[in-house]
């Protein structure tokens, strides 16, 4: 079996689904499922740097017009129409941008049955970004792409009811998010981040880590940290991501307005290395997200053992129901209680990070989730 996966970037500044692309298809491939990757590159889109094991990427160079619609490559459109012959199936990851019409085009025109990941893209504060301009491209094409496809994945539950809220009513296979365990233990003598910021040297330490993005609800975690240094002054906040949009600097000038910008570090981009690292330092993660679906990184400091605080909308309620750490509601008061209980109890910080550590091993390996990959897939094909 041949599946073409389709995205707008494979670069690690595009976040959650660039990592979650490279995953499942690494698992796939061990299961004889071989899997080619077509990506935009350049702008925006940034360098296709994310790796795989065995899966092939190739990326294409976008042109003038993708500052009008995302991902915009006539080199990536006639290569999907060469390759789509050569594939089983096309799979599309995420909405909006040319690759994903690029792809459906193609399917549609071949004959060949395609499915689509959104990714979150239809949570309702996805909409509400660019809301004029997302509904008139669902009105005139996004809609299409998503009732003709022959099932749409999605990572939670909670996902597959936006997509109802939209009068859209294609058959859904929900399969979560993964993480391989295996990669996330770390194996350091000596931190590089505690090298590199001394200060945080036996400081507590509560990490993001992500994009820094409007989505990501950076303003309320400042505003409740500010709030935490009142109580527990000997804590440092890492925001470690990449800066998208210029967001960075709001956040900054949110910092000065509050007073805390001293004890707040942005470390800009983290290798693989540099995230295990981080992640070993940290006495819990954050995810303030005004929206998510499954965050990658909560999956990876369960794999580190580290507790997380979380927020509903971020749609894993897991993390809550099985004490890997502390579901809250979007409000500072909420954020700040669940950062002062982690950080005033090392023992039950300690026990929440083992009960993460068990859930993602157990529910959430990548190798554990590929199989029902491959079973929407042979359902897709016409015997």
């Amino acid at each position: 079996m041949k599946i073409l996966h389709v995205t707008s970037s494979m670069s690690p500044e595009w976040g959650g689904p660039s990592r979650a692309i490279a995953s499942i298809t690494n698992s796939l491939e061990t299961l004889g499922v071989n899997c080619t990757i077509f990506a935009g590159e350049g702008g925006r889109l940034g360098t296709n740097s994310v790796k795989t094991d065995v899966s092939e990427i190739q990326s294409f160079r976008t042109g003038l017009m993708a500052k009008f619609w995302t991902g915009y490559s006539s080199n990536l459109s006639n290569a999907i129409k060469e390759a789509v012959g050569n594939h089983d199936i096309v799979h599309i990851h995420e909405l909006w941008h040319f690759p994903h019409y690029a792809a459906y085009k193609s399917a549609i025109s071949q004959g060949k049955p395609y499915c689509i990941t959104t990714h979150g893209t239809l949570s309702p504060w996805a909409l509400r970004h660019k809301y004029f301009r997302k509904q008139i491209y669902m009105w005139f094409t996004q809609r299409r792409i998503l009732t003709q496809a022959s099932y749409i994945h999605t990572i939670t539950s909670q996902e597959r009811q936006h997509i109802q809220d939209q009068g859209i009513h294609t058959p859904t296979v929900t399969i979560p998010n993964g993480v391989y365990i295996e990669n996330l233990q770390y194996s350091g003598t000596q931190s590089m981040l505690l090298e590199r910021y001394p200060n945080l040297k036996d400081k507590n330490i509560i990490l993001f880590l992500g994009r820094i993005h409007p989505i990501k609800g950076l303003p309320l975690l400042a505003e409740a940290f500010s709030n935490l240094v009142k109580f527990i002054p000997n804590t440092y906040l890492v925001l470690a991501g990449p800066n998208e949009d210029g967001h960075q600097q709001h956040i900054k000038r949110v910092l000065t307005k509050l007073g805390t910008q001293e004890k707040v570090i942005f470390t800009g981009m983290l290798t693989e290395t540099e995230k295990l690292d981080a992640l070993n330092c940290a006495d819990m993660l954050v995810v303030p997200s005004h929206s998510e679906v499954m965050s990658i990184s909560a999956l990876e400091a369960m794999a580190s053992s580290l507790p997380v605080v979380i927020t509903e909308e971020s749609q894993f309620p897991e993390i809550g129901s099985y004490q890997a750490g502390i579901v809250v509601r979007r409000n500072n008061s909420d954020l700040l209680d669940a950062m002062i209980q982690i950080l005033n109890n090392p023992d039950r910080a300690l026990q929440m990070g083992r009960n993460g550590y068990m859930l993602a091993s157990t529910k959430y390996h990548w190798n554990r989730l590929a199989p029902q990959y491959v079973d929407m897939y042979k359902s897709m094909i016409k015997p």
